[in-house]
């Protein structure tokens, strides 16, 4: 096992069937098109497929879709390892400086954050050996800062996401540990490390355990008399049912959690009953109150996990609308930004979705006004591309909007 991360721990996990990637590298300048691409869409869709392992970086293929005055085309192609960073794995796509990169080790973050204010982009990283977890900055210009150690654990553990807010970096550590290679003990229970973005101490919130794979969104609260708390929007799990042996039937629900720093406190609430995955907010509010929260949706229709819809939940609304996908598993959803606005809903929520039986895969395109109405464009790809992996709306120029 790599002592550099958790490459080798990762690395072993198999690819089901359903995620299989293609090996074909593409370029089609016009792809066809049913239904009606906006005009002001104009930018790139960017997401993973899956690709071999190896450590310390494994490579998979970037899938780009661009969109620009009402048309589309498409092209493919492999990673290509640079020390700790690729241009493609299986974690989001991020653009520092221009430049498109994403980080192919295992044990860095699946979704760095990028602060809509600075234009700082926030990874952390777990470790085999002390410091077991890092985090740094990856700045507007591309440089990078020294990481800095999580103080307070004793043990390596396996955290899968990041949350953001303005003033803090906020990491779930549950209690799956790397020593052995992947152990889920309970016992110890679920702490949150609130972060300070400025260097100073960690605090650390305590609660029963449960995992966390992806998170939506953080932001701060301003509520003095409740000690400012800090709150999260994510999936939440009884146990990684995907790692570990257990009981089947276990589901990720989208939790809410408000934290108090200061006492060290920590409250959940389930937002929805039904089993979702892959959250994701407009990113202009990453380190604010999220609007809606957009998720891959188990429906219970074809009597399995695989997602079977898609669903747009606005928890400070009480809102919900649900897309059902009918033949296709959908992936991850991205808001792509209306250019000159700053409303949530005047852009557009994409995903790649696949035909389980045919291969036969698609970029989904759903107005934010009423995404629940099904997809006003359609942009048929000319190869399979798996779902499950992570997505980026890329715009051809920066919107400089912020809800």
């Amino acid at each position: 096992m790599s002592r550099d991360g958790c490459g080798a721990t990762l690395g072993a996990m198999s690819t089901p069937p359903v995620t299989a990637p293609d090996p074909a590298e593409v370029d089609v300048p016009a792809l066809e098109v049913r239904g009606e691409l906006p005009v002001e869409l104009d930018g790139a869709y960017v997401r993973h497929a899956p690709g071999p392992r190896s450590v310390p970086a494994g490579n998979g293929a970037l899938h780009r879709v661009v969109v620009r005055d009402g048309g589309a085309g498409y092209s493919t192609r492999p990673g290509r390892p640079t020390g700790t960073v690729s241009t493609a794995s299986e974690v989001t796509v991020v653009r520092p400086a221009g430049r498109l990169l994403t980080f192919a080790d295992p044990g860095v973050t699946a979704r760095p954050k990028v602060d809509p204010r600075t234009g700082e982009i926030v990874v952390s990283r777990c470790h085999l050996d002390p410091p077991y977890l890092t985090w740094w900055v990856i700045r507007p210009d591309g440089s990078v800062t020294a990481p800095l150690p999580i103080a307070g654990l004793g043990r390596p553990v396996l955290v899968y996401d990041t949350a953001l807010t303005e003033h803090y970096v906020v990491l779930v550590v549950a209690p799956l540990f790397l020593d052995p290679p992947l152990s889920w003990e309970p016992e110890h229970g679920t702490r949150i490390a609130v972060v300070p973005r400025d260097g100073g101490p960690v605090r650390w919130c305590h609660d029963e355990a449960f995992w966390v794979r992806h998170g939506a969104g953080a932001h701060e609260r301003d509520d003095p008399a409740a000690g400012n708390p800090v709150v999260l929007d994510h999936v939440e799990w009884p146990r990684p049912a995907d790692l570990v042996p257990g009981p089947a039937g276990a589901r990720g629900l989208l939790t809410r959690v408000v934290l108090d720093p200061a006492a060290g406190t920590v409250t959940r609430t389930v937002l929805d009953p039904r089993s979702v995955e892959l959250p994701r907010i407009d990113d202009r509010r990453v380190t604010s109150r999220p609007g809606t929260i957009a998720v891959t949706c188990a429906s219970g229709r074809r009597h399995t996990t695989v997602p079977d819809a898609l669903s747009w939940i606005d928890p400070d609304a009480g809102t919900a609308a649900t897309w059902p996908a009918d033949e296709l598993v959908p992936g991850e959803p991205a808001y792509a930004p209306c250019p000159g606005t700053a409303a949530s809903d005047r852009g557009w929520w994409l995903s790649l979705a696949m035909a389980p039986g045919t291969g036969e895969s698609w970029l989904l395109v759903f107005p934010a006004a009423d995404p629940g109405a099904g997809p006003q464009a359609r942009v048929r790809l000319p190869v399979r591309v798996p779902p499950g992996r992570h997505g980026t709306w890329l715009p051809a120029r920066p919107t400089g909007d912020r809800p």
